[in-house]
C-alpha cells in the first residue's frame, strides 16, 4: 500500500499538469494516493518503508504543518520582490519556506504542544523558573540563521546581478537591428523615428517611469471588451464598423485578437482620412488558413475557424474594400493542429500566408497590409515589483529571434503576392538592447500577447505613415 501510494503520488507530480481540470477527477489520484500511504503507516512500525520511514522524512513530516501555513505567503511575498518563472528566486523561496518552518515547529508549534500551561491538572504546580533551550533547539536556531544569512547573500547577488545584466549592453540579433535598416540613432525626424528613439531609450533604462496608464489600469482595447467586436457574425457585422461612416473608402481588417488591437490607432489614423474601417475578426482564430487549435483545446474549433475565414472572405468580396489589413497572433504557429516542429511550423505558415493573401487578391482589387506585432510581452502584474526593473519585464533575446523568424516568413511569403505591402512592425517594439515593456509612460502590453489601448493610439501617427505613406509637407 505504502510503495503504491508513493507511486501515485509521483506520477500526480509528473503528469497532473495544468491543462488538466483540476480540482476534478485527476485530483483523486494524489489524494487517493496519499490515502494509501497514511493507511499503511497505522500498524505500527513498517520496515519495508524506508523512504518514508527515515529520518528526514520524519523530520519533514514534524515540520510539515508550518510548511503548509508559510509556503503560499513566502510564494506572495517572493512574487512582489523578484520576478516569477526565476530559477534563483524560486530556490530562495524553498530555503525561506524551510527556514521559517523550522524556526516556528521549534519555538513556537512545539513548545506550545508540550507546555504545561495547556495541561489543567499541572496549574497548581507550576513555579516561575528559568528558561532552557534544549540542544535540538539549539541547533535548529543556528541552522535558521545560517539559511536567513544565506538568503540575504542570495537575494544580494541576485539583483546585483540583475542590475549589472541591465547596465550592459546586449545588442539584438542581426535580424532584428537590421530589419529596416537605419540604427535608431541614425533615423529621421519622423514618427517612426520618434517612436524607435524612445524604444531605444527604454530598453536601455535602468529605473521604471511613472507609467500611464498604471498597472491597476491596464486593459484590452474597447472594441473588444465594450462593442464586444471580436467575434464577427453576420449577426453584429454592421455594428463593428469605426472612423468616418460616410467616407467612401473602407478598410476591411481580418484576423484575431492581435489584429483587432491595432483598431485605437487605426480609428486614430486612417478613420481621421477618410476611411471607415470594418472588423471581420475572430478570437484565437489566425487571418491565414491553418488549422490551429484554441488554447482551452474547445473541440471543433480548427473547422469552426476555417468557416469564419471562408466566411471573411465571402464579406470581402462582397464589401469590395480598398484596403484588407492582414494580422495575426505570431505565437499562433504554437497551436498548430498536429503541433509540427519549428521548422515544418514556419514553412506551414509562410505557405498559408501566400495561400491567403492569394485568395484575398483573388475576390477584390484590395491593396493588402500585411502587419502583425512582431514580439510578445510579459505580464506586467507579476513581472513589475516595487524593486524590479525594467529589463525584468524586457524580452529575452531568444523570445525576439523566434519571433522574428515568424515575421521574416510573413515577409518572404507576401513578396510573392502582387498587391501587397508588408509592414515590419519589429521597431515599433524593439530597440538595440531588448524589446522593452512601455515606451515613453506608455505601457505595450496589457497582457504578454495583446497591446494596450494607449499604445495602440500611441501608433496612430507611425500607422499612418506606414500604411498610407509619409503625408506631404
Amino acid at each position: 500500500m505504502g510503495y503504491a501510494g508513493l507511486a501515485g503520488i509521483i506520477w500526480s507530480i509528473i503528469y497532473v499538469t495544468p491543462e488538466m481540470s483540476f480540482p476534478g477527477p485527476w485530483a483523486a489520484v494524489p489524494v487517493l494516493s496519499t490515502a494509501l500511504v497514511i493507511g499503511a503507516g497505522i500498524k505500527g512500525n513498517q520496515p519495508y518503508l524506508y523512504p518514508l520511514t527515515n529520518r528526514v522524512s520524519n523530520y519533514i513530516g514534524n515540520i510539515s504543518y508550518s510548511l503548509y501555513l508559510w509556503h503560499f505567503p513566502v510564494i506572495i511575498l517572493m512574487g512582489s520582490v523578484v520576478p516569477q518563472e526565476n530559477l534563483t528566486a524560486s530556490i530562495v523561496a524553498v530555503l525561506g519556506m524551510v527556514a521559517l518552518s523550522i524556526a516556528s515547529y521549534h519555538f513556537i508549534e512545539d513548545p506550545i504542544r508540550k507546555s504545561s500551561w495547556l495541561d489543567p491538572s499541572t496549574r497548581p504546580q507550576r513555579k516561575k523558573r528559568p528558561v532552557r533551550i534544549d540542544q535540538s533547539s539549539k541547533q535548529a536556531a543556528m541552522g535558521v540563521l545560517v539559511t536567513v544569512a544565506a538568503l540575504v547573500v542570495i537575494l544580494a547577488m541576485t539583483r546585483t546581478a540583475a542590475t549589472e545584466q541591465s547596465l550592459s549592453v546586449q545588442r539584438a540579433p542581426a535580424s532584428i537591428s537590421d530589419q529596416d535598416g537605419a540604427a535608431p540613432e541614425t533615423q529621421p525626424d519622423t514618427a517612426a523615428g520618434r517612436l524607435s528613439a524612445e524604444i531605444e531609450a527604454a530598453s536601455a533604462s535602468t529605473s521604471w517611469p511613472e507609467l500611464a496608464p498604471s498597472l491597476d489600469e491596464l486593459s484590452f482595447v474597447p472594441e473588444w471588451t465594450v462593442d464586444k467586436c471580436m467575434n464577427v457574425t453576420d449577426a453584429n457585422v454592421s455594428q463593428c464598423i469605426y472612423g468616418d461612416l460616410a467616407a467612401t473608402k473602407t478598410a476591411v481588417v481580418i484576423g484575431d485578437s492581435v489584429a483587432i488591437s491595432w483598431m485605437p490607432g487605426l480609428r486614430e489614423s486612417l478613420g481621421k482620412q477618410g476611411w471607415k474601417i470594418q472588423l471581420l475578426t475572430k478570437e484565437q482564430c489566425p487571418a491565414i488558413e491553418l488549422r490551429v487549435e484554441r488554447s482551452d483545446k474547445k473541440a471543433g474549433f480548427a473547422d469552426e475557424c476555417i468557416a469564419h475565414q471562408q466566411w471573411s472572405m465571402m464579406k470581402i468580396a462582397e464589401i469590395k474594400p480598398d484596403m484588407v489589413i492582414v494580422s495575426s497572433a505570431l505565437n499562433t504557429r504554437d497551436r498548430l493542429v498536429g503541433a509540427p516542429k519549428k521548422d515544418e511550423a514556419l514553412s506551414l505558415w509562410s505557405e498559408a500566408t501566400t495561400r491567403t493573401l492569394t485568395k484575398v487578391g483573388g475576390v477584390t482589387d484590395a491593396k493588402i497590409v500585411l502587419m502583425s506585432v512582431a514580439a510578445t510581452g510579459k505580464n506586467l502584474l507579476e513581472c513589475a515589483t516595487k524593486v524590479s526593473e525594467p529589463s525584468d519585464c524586457a524580452v529575452a533575446a531568444d523570445d525576439m529571434d523566434r519571433y522574428v523568424s515568424t515575421v521574416n516568413a510573413e515577409k518572404t511569403a507576401s513578396e510573392g503576392v502582387e498587391g501587397t505591402h508588408f509592414v515590419s512592425t519589429v521597431p515599433w517594439f524593439c530597440g538595440s538592447v531588448s524589446c522593452p515593456a512601455f515606451s515613453g509612460t506608455t505601457p505595450i502590453f496589457a497582457d504578454p500577447q495583446h497591446i494596450t489601448p494607449e499604445f495602440s493610439t500611441k501608433l496612430a501617427p507611425v500607422l499612418s505613415d506606414a500604411i498610407l505613406g509619409p503625408a506631404e509637407d
